[in-house]
């Protein structure tokens, strides 16, 4: 559970620095004069190694999970489970390569006209729009890490290991079941006035009247 949400992390984090080399890449082009303009042939090449990144960038992926689509896929889920409790977290897949201000840019390469201005803000206040959203997605995973730790501690604290650690049934364990035993029988011996047994196991108990 812990690891499935700190994956999801990572995956958001990923969308977020793709979405930064986007913005990055987009003020790079939208600083070249010839924007809006006809011309003959192709676009230049810092034109052309632009647009070449920008396609780079919206077909990366992360363990062979696409980071962005067109809109219509369905969001990543972690299945949780709190306070006994199931619920489910969801990661939406930015949809970054259906925006039709981004699509523009990527195509312009094959036209003999530059994207104008307007379509550059346009793509540029997306992707802005989707950086604040990840953020927002890195907020509520980090939520949700905190609660998960909290209560595996407090769990912990209490000798009740949860599923995660190994201990599918939720019973203690044999050494825990002996540290238990010493210290309840320390407690009735101090209580009866005799003197405690440092190195005491189930086996060897001294006979009471």
């Amino acid at each position: 559970m812990m690891r499935n949400l700190i994956h999801g992390k990572e995956f958001v984090a990923s969308q977020k620095t793709s979405l930064m080399d986007t913005e990055r890449t987009l003020l790079l082009i939208n600083n070249e004069h010839a924007l809006g303009k006809p011309v003959l042939g192709k676009a230049p090449p810092p034109i052309l190694l632009f647009l070449k990144n920008l396609e780079e960038i919206s077909n990366r992926s992360f363990h062979s999970c696409r980071l962005f689509g067109d809109g219509s896929e369905q969001p990543i889920k972690i299945h949780l489970r709190s306070r006994g409790k199931e619920f489910t977290h969801k990661i939406p897949i930015i949809p970054l390569n259906g925006n039709p201000a981004f699509l523009g840019i990527i195509y312009s390469g094959r036209s003999t006209i530059f994207p104008s201005r307007e379509i550059m803000d346009d793509c540029l206040t997306s992707v802005v729009q989707y950086i604040l959203q990840a953020d927002e997605g890195l907020s509520k995973l980090d939520e949700l890490i905190n609660l998960i730790q909290s209560e595996n501690q407090i769990a912990s604290i209490l000798g009740k290991p949860t599923l995660p650690q190994g201990n599918t049934s939720g019973a203690p364990q044999p050494m825990a079941k002996q540290r238990l035993f010493q210290w309840a029988y320390r407690l009735l011996q101090t209580l009866r006035g005799t003197p405690s047994i440092s190195a005491l196991s189930p086996g060897n108990l001294p006979a009471t009247g």
